[in-house]
């Protein structure tokens, strides 16, 4: 398990494919706890280095596949379900970071991403290259975060 961990995380490396991950621990959750116990993930928290040589997350991210190559309005015809957005508000919360939803259509030709920031609601659209370099942009943030 850890070293499937290390592979997802590290630039350029191998990752695991869609159809190869084990989803086991969700389903067994489901069919054995009670509804009102959630469970839930979150799809991506990019890391830095803290000059420590320690990775830290700079930012959390839920990505939703738009199918149909509708960015423009993705955030209405695919809603993201209401335990992940509490899940990212909280985090934003309690960690200070910047959290966001990625809707994103990615094809041969082109790729696209609607972002929107959970902490201020604002939406806005991207291509691959401004996506890639809104990513190697993130930063820690300049005060050290304390997570309780």
């Amino acid at each position: 398990m850890r070293q499937m961990i290390i592979e997802i995380m590290c630039p350029r490396e191998s990752y695991i494919p869609e159809n190869l991950r084990d989803d086991s621990i969700k389903e067994w959750h489901r069919k054995n706890l009670p509804r009102w116990c959630y469970a839930s993930d979150v799809d991506l928290a990019e890391l830095r280095e803290n000059g420590q040589g320690e990775l830290e997350p700079a930012a959390w991210f839920e990505f939703i596949t738009s199918p149909n190559g509708e960015i423009q309005d993705a955030d209405k015809n695919y809603i993201i379900k209401s335990y992940k957005l509490s899940l990212l508000k909280y985090l934003n919360k309690i960690t200070r970071l910047p959290t966001y939803i990625i809707w994103h259509h990615i094809s041969n030709n082109y790729a696209e991403f609607l972002i929107k920031d959970i902490s201020t609601n604002v939406s806005w659209v991207m291509n691959e290259e401004e996506f890639k370099n809104f990513l190697m942009h993130l930063r820690l943030p300049v005060v050290p975060h304390r997570f309780p």
